[in-house]
């Protein structure tokens, strides 16, 4: 029963009611189907389950069969702080009124500077205060922390510059160069040191003297106000009760809902945003973290930063509740900024991370550099190339490969390029990158599967290999890293099963000379030899791949292991067929032209390394890694066009007219795809609404991209 009824074509955010019972007859024509199935779910209100849904029939819809669907609203969640006048139903006309309350106290509370100093001071001191709760503020003292260790403010002996008194916190077990904790007040908390030493050394509860503006239907976490420290979330109850009363799919398109009794508390923030508003919110915080060097950012820093005017700029707003009234108290981009931190947080979630920029803005995009992203919780593989990168595969005779562990925090993941050089005497280029957190021969194939799947299925090329097809790649340079070597074997077994992997190894694979002598040198340096005349181990072992037959190579191990018994497992390790084909051309099964073009180091691609460094860092975290290298190969790429277009060349010039032509031809299809992306942009700049999606939603990768290359070709 109902003392009032609405037509409507919508679910309504905050269904009105009262005693007597306020109905809605909502059309759900033009509503998907989902929503009309749990109508429940699309209204503003927390709602929970009385009973279990209960068949029954309606009068008012022609006596169809129905499901009765009782709810009962779940109330309000507020800080225990909250301003109460944000609490009181019977104060506000209408809705509006009460988002303009609910803005000027957050707005009171979060814009004044000085307001916001004293925050910081006192979160700073609580952040200390914590650490000796949890006993960690003392744990690289020798006996850890003590139960009777405790912070104290006391000034320092010393003046710093200008006569500031520089104050001290510190244990009060703290003994010099013990352990225990001791740390500077910065100084840009000096005005509030009283606050920091009444939170620090107090042991009563501190009440808190402000408001707070967090009210919410679902929130859970405390909120932490000054000197009180956290502020509990709770819960005002309510008694009014939903009927949603939903016919068969087959018997719609009308369904009901009525609401009856008097809520105790005004409507919650909402919580149901529309997906163009969200996605430029998620792209705005995205951008912002990147121009900020992938930093930590809080809501007011936020506010204050380009990024989110630009979000205002392209939406037309003076401030972000105008766009949506869903954002109006800030609590949703609070939540969307704890998400994207944890998201991007650089200790955390960084293979989640990964996998989030894959799925949510590179998989099937036309111009994605991560190519794919497999993460089993026990291993993990991430594939990243341009498309540009792509159409040198079909072109590069040989190619280099090299794994490294410092690019990555922790060593957890390693970073493995594949290099070559494009043309005689040029530089070395990336043919594509993949990070991996395993080593062993399965992980290397499954490696170059994705790899080579990619390149198929993604940019329709084809790596053909000339030892298998008679055209193709000739060889890979690597260094003996026996998970590569194997892991390459078993994948070329099983592209072409009729030769074992000790055949396909043979007839492809060179090793690094470098490497191989620097392992020489540090095999007698354990040794303690330091003999380098013409006669001396060191020199044997140097000449092992001058061999010219294998006959000639295998008793030259077989002498040095009679020689210096000492040798005998380095020696037996160089006499496995696959490792000495690849040292010596006199046991490889590759013909003289084809050893002599594959390279005899890996330097080319360890340079890239240094670059990757140079660039992004070492030991930082996973998904910025992959961003600094996806900036730093589209560089690379733009260099070689535009040295191309100028008839530059970007490393030492070859002498010889044929190879100078085939290294011209190899940057062809560069301009081709980079003149591709310039288009797409101009069309997307002729479309203002193509424009709007792509200068909003399209994220910041791709402004970065189109800005390294309008650079590279002006």
């Amino acid at each position: 029963m109902a003392e009032q009824l609405s037509f409507t074509t919508t679910i309504p955010d905050w269904p009105k009611t009262s005693q007597g019972g306020c109905a809605y007859a909502i059309h759900m024509h033009d509503t998907p189907e989902a929503i009309a199935e749990r109508p429940w779910e699309a209204i503003q209100y927390a709602v929970r389950r009385v009973s279990p849904p209960g068949d029954s029939r309606s009068d008012f819809l022609g006596n169809v069969p129905v499901k009765m669907h009782k709810f009962r609203c779940s109330g309000l969640k507020h800080c225990e702080f909250v301003d109460k006048a944000l609490l009181d139903p019977a104060s506000y006309r209408d809705i509006g009124d009460y988002w303009e309350k609910l803005q000027s106290v957050r707005k009171s509370l979060t814009e004044d500077s000085e307001h916001q100093g004293l925050r910081d001071a006192v979160t700073w001191a609580w952040t200390v205060k914590n650490d000796y709760s949890v006993f960690k503020a003392c744990k690289m003292a020798p006996t850890k922390q003590l139960p009777s260790c405790k912070p104290t403010v006391f000034p320092s002996s010393d003046q710093a510059i200008g006569g500031r008194i520089q104050r001290w916190i510190r244990c009060i077990n703290h003994a010099s160069a013990d352990g225990h904790q001791k740390a500077f007040v910065p100084n840009r908390y000096d005005a509030y040191i009283t606050q920091i030493e009444q939170i620090l050394t107090s042991t009563d509860e501190l009440v808190c003297h402000e408001g707070c503006y967090v009210v919410s239907r679902s929130r859970r976490r405390n909120v932490v106000h000054p000197l009180s420290g956290p502020g509990q979330i709770k819960t005002l109850e309510c008694p009014v009760i939903i009927w949603f009363i939903v016919p068969p799919r087959q018997l719609r398109p009308w369904i009901l809902i009525n609401s009856i009794g008097t809520h105790s508390h005004p409507p919650p923030p909402p919580t149901k945003i529309d997906k163009p508003t969200l996605q430029a919110l998620f792209n705005d915080l995205r951008e912002g973290r990147v121009a900020n060097g992938n930093q930590d950012k809080g809501l007011r820093k936020w506010q204050q930063s380009p990024a989110f005017q630009d979000l205002l700029t392209d939406f037309d707003f003076q401030a972000i509740g105008e766009s949506n009234i869903d954002l109006i108290n800030y609590g949703y981009i609070a939540y969307m900024l704890r998400k994207n931190q944890a998201i991007h947080d650089f200790w955390a979630s960084l293979r989640l991370a990964c996998l989030h920029e894959w799925l949510t803005y590179h998989k099937g995009s036309t111009s994605a550099y991560i190519r794919t992203v497999i993460d089993t919780g026990e291993e993990f593989l991430a594939v990243c190339f341009h498309g540009s990168q792509a159409q040198l595969w079909s072109r590069a005779p040989t190619f280099q490969l090299d794994t490294k562990c410092k690019k990555i925090h922790d060593k957890v993941e390693y970073e493995v390029i594949f290099g070559a050089r494009i043309g005689f005497g040029n530089q070395y280029i990336s043919l594509a990158r993949a990070y991996m957190n395993s080593r062993t021969a399965l992980a290397y194939k499954r490696l170059f599967q994705e790899l080579f799947s990619c390149l198929e299925h993604q940019c329709k090329v084809q790596v053909r290999w000339q030892h298998i097809h008679q055209q193709g790649i000739i060889g890979v340079t690597l260094d003996q890293d026996a998970g590569a070597i194997q892991g390459l074997g078993e994948y070329l077994h099983s592209i072409d099963s009729s030769h074992d992997v000790e055949w396909h190894l043979m007839n492809c694979v060179r090793y690094c000379q470098v490497r191989f002598d620097r392992s020489i040198s540090d095999q007698c340096s354990e040794l303690g030899d330091s003999d380098r005349s013409k006669d001396s181990m060191w020199q044997k072992m140097k000449t092992l791949p001058e061999a010219l037959t294998s006959q000639a190579y295998f008793e030259s191990c077989d002498m040095i292991e009679t020689g210096y018994p000492c040798l005998k497992y380095w020696i037996r390790h160089k006499k496995i067929p696959i490792i000495a084909s690849g040292l010596c051309h006199g046991v490889s099964s590759l013909s003289r032209k084809h050893w002599d073009s594959m390279s005899g180091d890996i330097n080319g691609v360890e340079c890239l390394h240094e670059q990757s460094y140079k660039t992004g860092g070492h030991f930082i975290s996973l998904l910025y890694a992959i961003k600094s290298a996806e900036v730093l190969d589209f560089q690379q790429l733009c260099r070689l066009a535009t040295a191309s277009s100028n008839s530059v060349s970007t490393g030492y010039p070859s002498s010889v007219q044929t190879q100078r032509d085939e290294t011209s031809s190899l940057l062809n299809p560069l301009q081709v795809i980079l003149h591709s992306m310039n288009h797409q942009k101009s069309m997307a700049m002729e479309d203002p609404h193509q424009n709007q999606a792509t200068l909003v939603c399209q994220g910041h990768r791709r402004h970065i991209l189109q800005d390294l290359y309008l650079r590279s070709v002006q």
